[in-house]
């Protein structure tokens, strides 16, 4: 099949690519993960939930095409909504001028396109990253608990995607609240931590669902 045509360079995305690809060929169903060559022979494996792979296996089922480029371009356009919440981030620490010129910059490092452009999942979880960030700011800064439901849905998005991605941007929270004016606020650290929880819950009620596949 298709898959056993990649190159070694595409070694490291092969199982987002499996993944979407059997999904091409069979219903679409997230509850169900899919790793060929892994958990589809029975051995153990940590499986995360796959919404890539289900966006990118729906392109495929209505393009009737399994083109590897349809999944770049899935993961081009998760990146590109990330960039709006990427300049506002910006432009609330730095300035409006200088939030833009980071935009510019980000757009410009070839190596950022390439992983945006990667048929993998990668940019599909810093898309997530970004959004919690964003989210999380307004939590922080505001301490309003309107905030905390988006905060958290990104949260729990991202540590069922690939947990090393939210534990980074996690910590960078922390941080966002300790440079915050209102760092002794307890309800802001309530919220946030709030957040934690719900992230570490919904990765153990992911892991112990997929334990049982």
């Amino acid at each position: 099949t298709e898959i056993y045509t990649l190159s070694l360079h595409d070694a490291l995305p092969i199982y987002h690519l499996g993944a979407a690809l059997e999904y091409a060929h069979q219903p679409i169903n997230l509850l169900h993960p899919v790793i060929p060559g892994a958990n589809a022979t029975g051995t153990p494996t940590a499986l995360e939930l796959p919404l890539w792979q289900a966006a990118v296996g729906a392109v495929f089922k209505a393009t009737h095409s399994t083109w590897f480029g349809w999944a770049s371009l899935v993961s081009l356009l998760f990146f590109a909504t990330a960039l709006w919440p990427f300049r506002q981030l910006g432009k609330r620490y730095i300035g409006a001028r200088a939030a833009d010129w980071a935009l510019v910059f980000l757009l410009a490092q070839p190596l950022i396109i390439f992983e945006a452009g990667q048929a993998s999942v990668d940019a599909f979880c810093l898309t997530l990253t970004i959004w919690f960030l964003f989210f999380a700011d307004k939590m922080i800064s505001s301490g309003a608990a309107r905030w905390w439901l988006p905060t958290a849905f990104f949260a729990c998005l991202s540590a069922v995607t690939k947990p090393p991605f939210f534990m980074a941007a996690g910590l960078f929270g922390v941080f966002l609240l300790l440079s915050n004016d209102s760092a002794r606020s307890w309800r802001r650290w309530i919220l946030l931590a709030g957040t934690g929880a719900a992230a570490v819950l919904a990765f153990a009620a992911w892991t112990r669902h997929t334990d049982s596949l």
